[in-house]
Formats: structure tokens, C-alpha cells, sequence
């Protein structure tokens, strides 16, 4: 896109993290669709609570490693790895 200097090498470090785990960020966006298929209106519970644990988690992990873009990165896989396994458990504990 035409970055260039720091927010090149920003972009990066948040690019590399969220490619790896690109899983986390797949799978719950297809669980959803899945479960607004069943009529389960819980979904829109767990992606709002994604992003309330995302804005939690972005400042304690970027203010407190001091890794800036990876721990940016970071917190938004852990916050929608949770909501993964939670949309999981309805799946196969609670839908079955």
C-alpha cells in the first residue's frame, strides 16, 4: 500500500502474529454464521464480548510487555481464541 519507515515495520509485526494465528480469526467469523443459521442469538453476546476483551487486553499488553504492534496483535488473538472457545462449547456441549 505504499508504507514506508515505522509504520512499514508496524505494519509488519502485526501482520506476522495475526497471519500465523489467522485460525483464530477465521474460524469464530464461520462458527458465527453457523450458529446465526440455528437462530442462536447468543452470537451477538460473544462478539461484543470479543471486542470488550480486545480493548481490555490492548493497553495492558501493549503498556505493560512494551512490544507496541506485536502485543496489539497479541491481545486481539487472545481475545477471539477465548470467544472460540466458547462458540466451541455451545457447538458441541450445549447445541448437541
Amino acid at each position: 500500500m505504499g508504507a514506508k519507515g515505522p509504520s512499514f515495520n508496524y505494519a509488519l509485526d502485526y501482520g506476522h502474529i495475526y497471519f500465523v494465528a489467522s485460525i483464530f480469526v477465521v474460524m469464530p467469523n464461520a462458527l458465527y454464521g453457523f450458529l446465526r443459521l440455528e437462530g442462536d442469538t447468543k452470537t451477538m453476546y460473544v462478539m461484543v464480548l470479543c471486542a470488550i476483551l480486545n480493548m481490555f487486553l490492548n493497553p495492558i499488553f501493549i503498556y505493560t510487555f512494551n512490544l507496541k504492534m506485536f502485543c496489539a496483535a497479541l491481545s486481539t488473538i487472545i481475545s477471539l481464541a477465548i470467544v472460540l472457545a466458547i462458540i466451541i462449547y455451545w457447538i458441541f456441549i450445549v447445541l448437541l
